[in-house]
């Protein structure tokens, strides 16, 4: 109801300012009429005309968008123009040519000035359009921002998490007995998690040959700690100049080992492919019956990829799990 008093109040907004810029232009004066009558008949037929051409333009800028891609400005202002002038040929002139018959003041509306109006409306409803679309990308950044803010806190909360720390600093107490070179290595990759983590957590993206190199310590973590019972195996090779969230694949990673159970006699195999317009990450499953959840993961990412207008595509055929992650567009580091 709200809405529809605005629109009401716009449109008699732009009947009243049409009637008067098209009197100073054609007349040079504020009042041409002999009658108070004859004003009143001129500003429901521009009112009437004008609510016609108001609710085309409308059509056409908002709601016609809607249903195709996304245009540059300047194509979507031309086929709003074409759109919007084809309407008033099949709506407004006709319309204005029946009530010159009707009406009692004879051709004091013409199709120059529709053709004025139509203008009129038509700009007004782009400028509307446009300072929208700007608000709402500023919202959108914003928010994405804060998002950004919420998962570089959570990301390196989940890095000093006492869980992640002890069972890290236990792997390599048990090989410290038994095979200190190989607890070195360890030592080795969890050094290396925690310096990616400093270095890039407040980052909005990180080239995937840079997040690979971090993910390949994590595995190494793993590989302390499960041994043979795990099998990562990877497809292709990183591409040069793609880029990808920081931690992307730990999360995924992390995920699998979250929600799966893992031994000898059910050894967890991944693989992880380099693909060309993003990596994949999939798992056998093996799922616990009540895996541990902090909310952290999957639907995070979810939601990340999401505010950067990105979908990540999950796959689940009850024997594999995908996750296909896209390689972020090219980011502005000036």
């Amino acid at each position: 109801m709200k809405n529809i008093l605005l629109h009401i109040f716009l449109i008699i907004c732009y009947g009243m300012l049409f009637m008067q810029c098209y009197n100073l232009i054609a007349t040079h004066m504020w009042w041409p009429y002999t009658s108070l009558s004859q004003g009143a008949e001129f500003l429901s037929m521009n009112i009437a005309a004008i609510t016609i051409a108001y609710i085309a333009n409308y059509w056409v800028v908002f709601r016609m968008s809607r249903n195709k891609k996304k245009r540059s400005p300047i194509l979507k202002l031309t086929f709003d123009i074409v759109q919007s002038y084809c309407l008033l040929l099949l709506t407004n002139i006709p319309f204005l040519y029946l009530m010159s018959y009707i009406a009692t003041q004879s051709s004091y509306i013409d199709w120059i000035g529709a053709s004025f109006y139509n203008a009129f409306c038509l700009l007004g409803m782009e400028i509307v359009f446009f300072v929208r679309q700007y608000t709402y990308q500023m919202k959108t950044t914003h928010a994405t921002k804060e998002l950004l803010l919420k998962y570089q806190y959570d990301a390196l909360r989940a890095q000093i998490n006492p869980h992640f720390l002890f069972n890290s600093l236990n792997i390599i107490q048990a090989l410290t007995y038994e095979n200190p070179e190989r607890a070195t290595q360890a030592i080795q990759c969890l050094s290396d998690i925690y310096r990616y983590v400093l270095e890039y957590s407040n980052k909005a993206s990180v080239k995937i040959a840079d997040e690979w190199n971090h993910a390949q310590s994590y595995i190494g973590l793993l590989r302390f700690r499960y041994e043979s019972n795990v099998d990562i195996d990877v497809t292709g090779n990183p591409p040069t100049n793609a880029e990808i969230v920081p931690m992307t694949l730990q999360i995924l990673l992390e995920n699998i080992f979250k929600h799966n159970t893992i031994s000898k006699k059910k050894p967890m195999r991944v693989n992880i492919a380099f693909e060309k317009e993003g990596v994949a990450i999939s798992n056998t499953i093996q799922r616990k019956n009540n895996p541990s959840s902090t909310g952290f993961g999957l639907n995070y990412l979810q939601n990340l990829y999401g505010n950067q207008g990105m979908e990540l595509k999950i796959v689940d055929d009850n024997s594999t799990f995908t996750v296909h992650i896209p390689y972020l567009p090219p980011q502005n580091k000036d």
